[in-house]
């Protein structure tokens, strides 16, 4: 696909088209329930109060459409690399309504630290852990004022996503209670666990950072 053709495609649902039925374009736009301020989407996009949009990415290339609705623009981008794309498109948005745009630059929070607050039932879990996944290598687990946190720095800059407790060994990841992402730890080998399962997929501890 080409800039034109994710150009074209993006003007199509926006004005709408013989592609898909007046109604089902609506749906597409229109925030799914369970959404926050935050975190809103229809049926295959992002919805923003707005307009639309939506990013996709593989390993070395992203790219990125938005439709401003309110300011009658829309834009997309191509990147090589791990990100880039997002900055581009939400740069040329903000100078097509006469803004400045935001500097690209991602915001990068300093390494997650183990604060030693972690409750006696949990002290197997902080730490970290590593797979052969090219979409997230490793993360971390520690603890904070007694909760546990986990944290990535990898494609989309820092996380740091809470953990909510479930039962045993089991964790929700993020604060919303709709989030159907789950972690969890088992084989506890002198006090420490040496496998996370993310959302279903196994990660060994790491004693090398």
């Amino acid at each position: 696909m080409s800039l034109e053709d994710l150009a074209a495609y993006l003007q199509a649902l926006w004005a709408g088209s013989a592609l898909l039925a007046s109604s089902s374009l609506e749906l597409m736009k229109t925030a799914q329930p369970p959404h926050d301020e935050e975190w809103a989407h229809g049926y295959g996009l992002d919805v923003h109060g707005d307009g639309f949009g939506h990013a996709g990415d593989m390993l070395g290339y992203v790219s990125f459409m938005r439709a401003d609705t309110a300011a009658g623009v829309g834009v997309v981008a191509f990147a090589n690399g791990l990100a880039g794309a997002r900055a581009m498109g939400e740069a040329a948005r903000a100078i097509a309504a006469g803004r400045a745009p935001a500097a690209p630059e991602l915001e990068v929070e300093a390494p997650l630290v183990d604060d030693g607050s972690c409750p006696a039932e949990w002290a197997a879990y902080p730490g970290r852990y590593r797979s052969h996944n090219p979409w997230l290598p490793t993360f971390v687990v520690g603890a904070r004022r007694g909760a546990l946190v986990m944290g990535s720095d990898w494609m989309d800059g820092s996380r740091r996503r809470p953990l909510t407790a479930i039962r045993g060994g089991l964790f929700r990841i993020d604060e919303q209670a709709w989030s159907p992402e789950r972690l969890s730890f088992d084989t506890v080998l002198d006090g420490r666990a040496q496998r996370a399962w993310l959302n279903g997929m196994a990660y060994y501890r790491a004693f090398t950072g």
